[in-house]
């Protein structure tokens, strides 16, 4: 039986570790090595990382491709193919993983959105990234069929409790 739980929870450990990674690599990119060493230090001791890694859901899957998306998100102003490339992979991965994903995507275009509209940039940047906007629409297409369905699915939630102020901040304690 240990053998098993074993096996079933390497990959929550794998992602998590590669989480770190990115961590690192995110906070050396926008600061500096330090800056990303102590992001990923925080990281790997805190209660809800640990916790994820352990599990054997995915969440640490959704958790090093968010990280993934924001880093190759990072790189798109080198105008690098790798970039383009990884950030498309990366962002319809996490999208296919969790819902939630929604959100980075939509935190990444007000960024893109308000950065341009202070700074006047050029349409053809822009353009650019609407393009590859667009494409992730289209690779995402076959699930925004189901999506609505399985949102809309409140019995599958039925298990969560709904939280007061209580349960809040008992959370916000714990994590």
């Amino acid at each position: 039986v240990r053998r098993f739980r074993d096996r079933t929870r390497s990959p929550s450990v794998i992602f998590s570790v590669g989480a770190l990674l990115v961590l690192y690599r995110i906070g050396e990119r926008l600061f500096n090595r330090d800056v990303g060493l102590v992001s990923a230090l925080i990281a790997a001791v805190a209660v809800f990382q640990i916790q994820a890694a352990q599990n054997t859901r995915l969440y640490s899957l959704l958790a090093v491709l968010r990280l993934l998306s924001m880093y190759f998100f990072l790189g798109l102003r080198e105008s690098r193919t790798s970039a383009w490339a990884g950030y498309l992979a990366s962002t319809i991965a996490l999208l296919y993983t969790h819902h939630y994903g929604l959100l980075i995507v939509i935190a990444q275009n007000a960024y893109v959105v308000g950065v341009a509209v202070a700074s006047r940039e050029r349409a053809a940047s822009l353009r650019r990234w609407f393009t590859l906007q667009l494409l992730l629409v289209l690779l995402y297409a076959p699930w925004l069929a189901v999506l609505p369905r399985q949102v809309a699915n409140t019995e599958a939630y039925a298990w969560i409790v709904r939280p007061t102020l209580s349960t809040l901040m008992h959370n916000v304690r714990a994590y």
